[in-house]
């Protein structure tokens, strides 16, 4: 049995989006894909998700473990 994860209206409501509910879902199989393998296999931009990926993670549903340096 998995653990209950408590989760508020607001999480749910965000999370009903639908690519949202689609990173989380590929998330909880794989938590350490990063935003570019999420969106390889969304078939996204990697672009796109970065706004969905904020979302979620200033919402507490996903954690950011790392930023690879870039050209930022």
């Amino acid at each position: 049995m998995k653990p209950h994860l408590p989760v508020s209206a607001d999480q749910l409501k965000l999370m009903s989006f639908g690519p949202r509910r689609e990173i989380v879902a590929l998330l909880a199989n794989d938590p350490v894909l990063s935003a570019r393998d999420l969106a390889q296999r969304l078939r996204r931009p990697v672009t796109g998700l970065y706004r969905h990926l904020e979302r979620l993670v200033e919402a507490g549903l996903v954690e950011l473990t790392g930023v690879r340096p870039g050209a930022r």
